[in-house]
């Protein structure tokens, strides 16, 4: 016990960095990746020598000091989390963990080179530069595994998660953005122009199948290499998100999904009922057609687009009943 309090003691206390400004400044497996390695071996012995000297003796003068040590220790590797994950930011995006950037760098070198556009020097550099970004992107993610694994072990798996929210949720709401996705009221959307907010939804809808294929497929497989071990107790249903972890996400994507279909129904009544209720009989200026049906079958062109969905979103509404004309409309004169 006294010669593991010393050896982690010594390489702990080399790394607070409320003690020294070289470890204040200075990323420790930055620094020296084998330092960092003994410094997660020395946290791993420190925890079971704990173990061992609460089972002795919970108030021993060892046990404080190996309580007091293992506090700064999980604040070193706290600041090692957030600091790798912050400065590998660029190879540890969706597109670039390993899973994706091999499929990525992939070309067909014939259509290529047809086309004139590359040629077999670049197919050498977009291959040098997948296999630099997935060998920085493994070694940044074994440092994360690693970390994670001690401090989860040591009863900080709560400061783990926390840290890699704050980082990450920022990276991924970034993408997001980038995709043309920003958060807007409901008022807000009510006043745009039809034009506008028809883009702006050919825009969102491009950037879920885009967000659902990489963004938060490749986030998962950066969770996976951190959290293996945790992840494998979860049964994989159907899609990414099938983790007991992730039930959250798949409620609220529900609940969006229901209110979304309510929303649609609503509208549809309202259409319908807009309809009957316009009682203009007048004759457009210019025997031209009327402002009434240009906007139905704008309407219905637009809904004809989406008849695959409308079925699933009508399927359980009763039938219409079948309403005779108006016998108004139908006792004018012909040139009425």
């Amino acid at each position: 016990m006294d010669r593991t309090l010393e050896f982690a003691g010594s390489i702990i206390m080399k790394w607070n960095p409320e003690t020294s400004t070289f470890a204040n400044v200075t990323s420790l497996f930055y620094e020296n990746r084998g330092e960092g390695n003994d410094f997660i071996k020395n946290g791993n012995g420190l925890q079971r020598a704990m173990h061992f000297l609460a089972s002795k003796n919970s108030g021993s003068e060892k046990l404080v000091r190996a309580q007091n040590l293992m506090q700064i220790a999980m604040k070193r590797l706290q600041k090692e989390f957030y600091q790798i994950l912050s400065m590998n930011r660029a190879y540890l995006d969706p597109e670039s963990v390993p899973a994706r950037s091999s499929h990525a760098s992939t070309r067909s070198s014939t259509s290529d080179y047809e086309d004139g556009d590359i040629g077999p020097e670049d197919d050498i550099k977009i291959a040098g530069d997948s296999i630099e970004v997935e060998d920085v992107s493994n070694m940044a993610m074994v440092d994360l595994r690693s970390i994670a694994e001690c401090m989860i072990s040591s009863g900080y798996g709560k400061e783990c998660v926390e840290i890699y929210k704050i980082r990450r949720k920022s990276i991924v709401d970034e993408g997001i953005y980038r995709l043309g996705v920003e958060k807007l009221s409901s008022s807000h959307l009510r006043k745009m122009d039809w034009e506008v907010l028809e883009q702006r939804i050919k825009n969102w809808l491009n950037a879920v199948r885009i967000a659902i294929k990489t963004l938060f497929n490749g986030e998962t497989i950066l969770c996976d290499h951190m959290y293996t071990a945790i992840a494998n107790h979860w049964p994989e249903i159907e899609s990414i998100f099938s983790f007991e972890s992730t039930f959250d996400i798949r409620s609220q994507a529900l609940t969006s999904l229901v209110k979304l279909c309510e929303s649609v129904r609503t509208s549809l009544i309202e259409f319908k009922s807009a309809i009957r209720k316009n009682s203009s009989k007048s004759p457009v200026d210019g025997a031209g057609i009327h402002a009434l049906t240009t906007d139905v079958m704008h309407y219905l062109c637009l809904l004809g687009d989406y008849n695959n969905i409308l079925a699933d979103i009508l399927a359980d509404l009763p039938l219409p009943a079948k309403y005779s004309s108006p016998e108004s409309y139908l006792d004018t004169s012909d040139s009425e």
